[in-house]
C-alpha cells in the first residue's frame, strides 16, 4: 500500500477515534440529583428534620427539600469532570444560605447569600470527590437541588478540525496518493456506512420531534417510561378554579388505575417495599365535582376533607365516607377533594353543604399537611397567581442520562471481552471506558446494590441465627453507613437512634414482602461476598488475584447448591 494512502487511513482512524470520544461523552452527559434519602450520615442539625416532598410545576415533578430554621444538608458527590449546581431556594420568610463543598477536610464556600425572594442559584463545581454542602438559617426550601454534567470536547473536536485540514491540504497538493477511499469495494463500503450513520441519525432526529409535538396524547406504554424521566401527563379530570384552585371536573365518567398510594407515590415508602398489582376501577363525580352516586342529594350526614376523604386511589365504595354510610344505615355525602384544606373546606361548607341542611356534618382533618393547605389557601385568596395547593408527585430517577448506562450493559461489555479473550488488563479496564464519566457505579448499579445490602440485613432480622455469619463478613462489605451501622447494631445490640429504628423496622416488614426464606438468605449472603471479592479482583496483584478467583468459584458452587 502507497504510503501516502497508508497515512490518509492512519488519519482516518484517528479521526474516528476522536468522534467516538466526542459521541461518548455526549451520551453520558448527565443530570445527578440529590434527595434527602441520600443525605450523608455526616449532616447534622439541631434544628427539626429536614422534609421532602414532589410538586407538579409546569408539567414536570419537581423534587423539593423542606428545612426549617437552620440545617445542612450534605451529600456525597465524585464529579471528576466540569459540573454545574442547579437549585432554586425559596425563603418562608427571610433566610440565608451559603453552598460549599468539603474535600479531604478543606472546606471551600462557594456562595453565601441573604434571601428574601425565590432565587435560581448556578454555580460551576471544581472537580470534586468529597461532600457538597447546602446550609441555610431561616426556613427555606430546596427546589430541584441538582448537578448537570458539562461535557469538554473542545481538544476532540479541534484535533477532529485540524486532522480534517491537514487532510484537505495533502489531498489538494497530491490528489492522486493521497485518496484513502479509492474505488471499489472500500468506498462502497464507506459511503454505505455514512448513508447508514446519516439515516438513523435522521430518523432520531423526526423521532423525537414526533414525540414532543404529541405530548400529552403519548401512548401509555411510552409516557409510563418518561413519568420515570419526572414528566408529568396533564390529568383531565382536573379544572382550575378561581375560587377554590385545582379541583375535580363535574359529571366525570371514567377509570382509575393505581399500583401505589400516596404514602409511596410521595416518597415516604420505597415502592419496592410492598408490590401491589396495578387495580382498576370506576371513576365518576356527580354535577359539583364530588364523588357521590345519584340519590344522596338529601343525606342527612356530609363528610368534608383532602385526599382521605375522596379516596381518589380507591374505588367509592371502600371511602370512609361510604364505610359510615354503611355502618351508620343513612347516606352519607362526599364533599371530599384532594389537595383542599380548611379554607377550601369551609367554602364547600358555605357553598354546597348548608344548604341541604344536614344533621351532621364531620370533617377529615390531616395534621400532616392540613395547616400548610390553609396558609397556602390564604395566600391563594390575596393573590389568585399562587397555587393554594401542590399537585403530588414523586420520586423519579436520581441520574437522568441521554445514555441509560445500566447493569446489563456492563454484564454485556465483559462478556463479550472474555469471549474475545482480551488481555485481563484491558478486561479490567474495559468498563471504566464504557462508563459515564465522572459517575462511578450506574445509578441501577447503585440501586441494585442498595437493594442487596437492605435484603441481607432484613434476612439477618428475620433469622438471627445468621448474624454469626454476617460478623465473619467486614462492615467494608456494606456501602452505605446507615447499612453499616445497622450490621454493628445486629452483631452487638447497642444504643438505636431514629434512623436505626426506623430501617430496622422497613427492614423487618421486607423480608416478608419479599418473600426472603433462610435458604434465601443465605443466598444473599453469599451474594454480598461474591461482590466484595469481584472488586477486590480489579485491583490483585496476580498471586492474590489466584486467591480470589478459587475462593470466588466455592461461593458461586455454594450459591448453585443453595439454589
Amino acid at each position: 500500500m502507497p504510503i501516502g494512502r497508508r497515512v490518509c487511513w492512519f488519519a482516518l482512524g484517528v479521526q474516528l477515534l476522536l468522534a467516538l470520544s466526542v459521541a461518548k461523552q455526549w451520551l453520558f452527559v448527565g443530570t445527578y440529583r440529590f434527595y434527602l434519602d441520600r443525605r450523608s450520615e455526616s449532616s447534622s442539625s439541631i434544628a427539626p428534620p429536614a422534609s421532602q416532598r414532589f410538586a407538579i410545576v409546569g408539567g414536570r415533578v419537581e423534587p423539593q427539600i423542606l428545612t426549617t430554621e437552620g440545617d445542612r444538608l450534605s451529600f456525597a458527590v465524585a464529579f471528576p469532570w466540569r459540573s454545574q449546581l442547579q437549585v432554586r431556594a425559596v425563603p418562608v420568610s427571610r433566610a440565608s444560605v451559603e453552598i460549599a463543598v468539603v474535600e479531604r477536610g478543606h472546606r471551600l464556600t462557594l456562595s453565601r447569600r441573604s434571601l428574601a425572594e425565590p432565587v435560581d442559584i448556578t454555580l460551576p463545581l471544581p472537580s470534586l470527590t468529597g461532600q457538597l454542602e447546602l446550609v441555610n438559617e431561616g426556613a427555606l426550601w430546596w427546589s430541584d437541588p441538582r448537578v448537570v454534567q458539562q461535557t469538554a470536547v473542545g481538544p476532540q473536536v479541534g484535533g477532529l478540525l485540524a486532522i480534517a485540514v491537514l487532510q484537505a491540504l495533502w489531498m489538494r497538493r497530491h490528489p492522486r496518493r493521497g485518496s484513502v477511499l479509492g474505488t471499489g469495494r472500500a468506498r462502497s463500503a464507506f459511503l454505505g456506512a455514512l448513508s447508514a450513520v446519516v439515516s438513523v441519525s435522521a430518523g432520531l432526529v423526526v423521532l423525537e420531534v414526533g414525540l414532543r409535538v404529541m405530548g400529552d396524547r403519548l401512548p401509555e406504554w411510552i409516557a409510563a417510561d418518561r413519568r420515570n424521566l419526572g414528566e408529568a401527563r396533564l390529568d383531565g379530570r382536573w379544572q382550575d378554579s378561581t375560587t377554590y384552585g385545582a379541583r375535580l371536573r363535574p359529571r366525570l365518567d371514567t377509570f382509575c388505575q393505581w399500583r401505589d398510594g400516596d404514602i409511596v407515590r410521595l416518597g415516604f415508602l420505597p415502592p419496592d417495599l410492598v408490590r401491589h398489582p396495578v387495580y382498576r376501577f370506576p371513576f365518576s363525580t356527580d354535577a359539583e365535582g364530588f364523588r357521590n352516586r345519584p340519590g344522596a342529594e338529601e343525606a342527612p350526614v356530609a363528610a368534608l376533607g383532602d385526599s382521605f376523604t375522596d379516596a381518589m386511589t380507591l374505588p367509592v365504595e371502600v371511602a370512609w365516607p361510604s364505610r359510615l354510610s354503611a355502618r351508620l344505615g343513612v347516606p352519607v355525602r362526599n364533599y371530599g377533594t384532594a389537595g383542599f384544606g380548611p379554607g377550601q373546606e369551609r367554602r364547600v361548607l358555605e357553598e354546597y353543604v348548608l344548604g341541604r341542611r344536614p344533621r351532621l356534618v364531620v370533617v377529615g382533618f390531616f395534621a400532616g399537611n392540613d395547616l400548610q393547605d390553609a396558609e397556602r389557601f390564604s395566600r391563594f385568596e390575596q393573590d389568585a397567581s399562587f397555587r393554594p395547593s401542590f399537585a403530588y408527585g414523586w420520586k423519579f430517577k436520581e441520574v437522568v442520562a441521554r445514555f441509560d448506562q445500566n447493569t446489563e450493559w456492563l454484564d454485556a461489555v465483559q462478556y463479550v471481552s472474555s469471549r474475545l479473550s482480551l488481555p485481563e488488563e484491558l478486561q479490567r479496564l474495559l468498563p471504566a471506558l464504557v462508563s459515564r464519566p465522572g459517575a462511578g457505579i450506574s445509578p441501577k448499579a447503585i440501586g441494585a446494590g442498595d437493594r442487596l445490602e437492605r435484603n441481607v440485613l432484613a434476612g439477618c432480622i428475620a433469622y438471627p441465627e445468621l448474624v454469626r455469619a454476617l460478623a465473619e463478613m467486614g462492615s467494608d462489605h456494606f456501602d452505605a453507613e446507615l447499612h453499616r451501622r445497622l450490621r454493628a447494631h445486629l452483631i452487638e445490640p447497642g444504643p438505636t437512634d431514629a434512623d436505626l429504628v426506623a430501617l430496622e423496622a422497613e427492614l423487618d416488614a421486607r423480608s416478608a414482602a419479599e418473600g426472603i426464606d433462610e435458604v434465601t438468605a443465605r443466598e444473599l449472603l453469599l451474594r454480598l461476598r461474591e461482590r466484595h471479592l469481584k472488586r477486590q479482583l480489579g485491583s490483585a496483584d496476580p498471586e492474590r488475584t489466584k486467591e480470589l478467583q478459587a475462593t470466588l468459584e466455592r461461593i458461586r458452587v455454594a450459591v448453585s447448591e443453595l439454589v
